[in-house]
């Protein structure tokens, strides 16, 4: 959705397995939201737990067969990866192995949906930790320090394309 200005609102929403974050991605986001005061950011963290939330009690009058395409989906999906594994025959393909992968697979497509309907309720951008730790790593950087804002390559293209927003 858009803003009242007519351009996307300056909220990320963050997925992440849990709500606990590691204390310098928490210094890094807390810098850049504090570098651009004149333009009011909001970060949400989802945990694995609240995406269920969000996508399972609630109404969803526009798209009601979210929930049942979420619960079908990823099942299906499971069952299909789990199948294909086995018939790769790799070496180790323990029960456990092919499940572990399945129900990573049937992850990525739950944050898919869930990052479409948070972006149709509240608009903004979605990121995951992951994704947020590479662009950091980029340049082996954390939020820079009050006397050394050069050479912090991640997080200067984290800056940038928040500046671009």
């Amino acid at each position: 959705r858009k803003s009242e200005e007519g351009k996307i609102p300056k909220i990320i929403h963050l997925s992440s397995p849990t709500n606990c974050l590691p204390s310098t991605t928490i210094q890094t986001l807390r810098h850049l939201t504090h570098q651009h005061i004149s333009q009011a950011y909001t970060i949400y963290v989802h945990s694995s737990p609240t995406m269920d939330n969000f996508l399972f009690q609630r109404e969803w009058n526009v798209f009601p067969q979210v929930k049942e395409g979420v619960l079908c989906g990823t099942g299906k999906l499971k069952a299909a990866t789990q199948a294909a594994i086995k018939e790769l025959k790799v070496v180790g393909n323990s029960t456990e192995q092919r499940q572990e992968i399945a129900d990573r697979v049937a992850l990525g497509v739950k944050r898919d949906i869930w990052r479409y309907m948070v972006l149709w309720e509240y608009g903004g951008i979605t990121l995951d930790i992951e994704t947020l730790h590479t662009i950091l790593l980029e340049g082996g950087t954390a939020a820079p320090s009050s006397t050394n804002t050069t050479d912090h390559g991640g997080y200067n293209t984290l800056r940038k394309l928040m500046h671009q927003w």
